[in-house]
């Protein structure tokens, strides 16, 4: 990506304010299915539109246990994909 220049530049001026409170370090899984982490991306596909990736990752064993791959994005996949776990 960022050979092709296609890396996003920092925003300082937007960037999120941290207090004592969220400056914690993440806990660390001592084994499976103890910690999962949720992440979405969006991608443009120029013959189609925008879409939208949800994964779900499994912290101790670093392998995605769950995701979804949808033309729109709610509320209701982000929390669909973890039930159906």
């Amino acid at each position: 990506m960022e050979e092709h220049n296609l890396l996003v530049k920092p925003n300082l001026r937007v960037r999120a304010k941290r207090d004592n409170q969220f400056n914690r370090s993440k806990p660390k899984a001592s084994r499976p299915n103890e910690y999962w982490g949720t992440d979405m991306t969006k991608a443009m596909i120029p013959s189609f539109g925008w879409l939208d990736f949800v994964i779900v990752l499994d912290w101790y064993a670093m392998k995605i246990v769950g995701y979804s791959l949808t033309s729109h994005s709610k509320t209701d996949y982000w929390l669909l994909v973890q039930l159906v776990l």
